[in-house]
């Protein structure tokens, strides 16, 4: 009776112990939650992905010049969106878009309150539309999409500077910084451009018929959350 008297007491003990620092932790975390969106309360830092693609359109659609879902005004640092979203906390919006010969064919926005993402490059993309005779044709060449897997966001620091990984490299970018490059499938071979031969290497590809893919990565810095607006914020109109 008194053995079992004192290990009932001891497993209480360590019961007690275990619930104490599990409070700790979450009051912690908490804490650490509540200064971080303190800190995010009227800003966020902002970032903006474009794919720019020479071959990936297959068919050109008839009538159109971009998606209707989203605005993004870099002079005002302004967005405009369907749906307001709920960003008390959010410390990190992306926003990327898909293009070929000038024409938008895939955009999306996301916000974060761990500062942290993932853009899909790599994710295929459908896109149908109609021929002449009706017919409804896949319009996007997700093989003339020429990228190097997903663009991985690991982290936003406080200073607004931005961690990437993008195809077993690792880069950052302050505010106001960016990052590009041009990659090309020649003879079922992705090449990397050289930068300093961009223009030249990118005519010859082109006369060679090799798709080629631009992706440039820009650390738009901090953005006013009250500039993320919807059509009701403007009178009811998209822009």
């Amino acid at each position: 009776m008194i053995r079992a008297a004192f290990t009932g007491r001891a497993f209480t003990r360590r019961i007690r112990v275990l619930t104490a620092g599990l409070l700790i932790l979450f009051v912690g975390a908490s804490a650490l939650f509540v200064a971080h969106a303190y800190r995010y309360r009227e800003e966020f830092v902002f970032v903006t992905v474009e794919e720019s693609s020479s071959r990936a359109l297959a068919a050109l659609p008839l009538g159109w010049e971009r998606l209707p879902g989203v605005f993004v005004d870099c002079e005002s640092r302004s967005i405009e969106l369907e749906k307001k979203p709920w960003l008390w906390g959010v410390s990190l919006g992306t926003h990327y878009s898909a293009s070929s010969q000038g024409i938008e064919f895939e955009e999306s926005t996301c916000f974060s309150r761990t500062g942290k993402g993932t853009v899909s490059l790599d994710r295929p993309i459908s896109v149908t539309g109609r021929d002449l005779t009706g017919n409804e044709i896949q319009l996007v060449d997700n093989g003339a999409r020429v990228v190097r897997g997903d663009l991985v966001i690991e982290g936003t620091a406080r200073s607004g500077v931005v961690r990437f990984r993008y195809g077993g490299e690792r880069f950052s970018l302050s505010p106001g910084e960016s990052w590009a490059e041009v990659l090309a499938l020649v003879d079922g071979d992705v090449v990397k451009v050289d930068p300093e031969s961009w223009e030249s290497a990118v005519d010859e590809y082109l006369a060679l018929g090799a798709p080629l893919t631009r992706v440039a990565v820009a650390n738009r810095g901090f953005w006013p959350k009250n500039g993320v607006l919807v059509p009701e914020d403007i009178g009811g109109e998209r822009r």
